[in-house]
């Protein structure tokens, strides 16, 4: 997957205020790029495990979860107290 729809897949998640689905996600992108834009809720799916490796490795005190069907920045239970 292009990095700039991982990117892209981090800016819609991290500014939503509610729980965000794949199919919010794919119509956002298809908003931005385009009907043409072939992109699936496998790939949102390894978007967000690739940003949430990259959050593990670096020590984040956040991640991505999935909740009610979509996707919500949440505090690492590490760091939650």
């Amino acid at each position: 997957m292009d990095n700039t729809y991982i990117n892209v897949i981090e800016a819609l998640i991290f500014s939503s205020d509610d729980s965000l689905s794949a199919d919010d996600i794919i119509a956002s992108i298809k908003g931005i790029d385009g009907d043409h834009s072939e992109i699936s809720n496998e790939e949102i799916d390894t978007a967000v495990d690739e940003l949430n490796k990259k959050y593990k490795e670096q020590n984040i005190a956040f991640k991505i979860k999935r909740i009610a069907n979509g996707y919500v920045y949440a505090t690492t239970e590490e760091f939650a107290k």
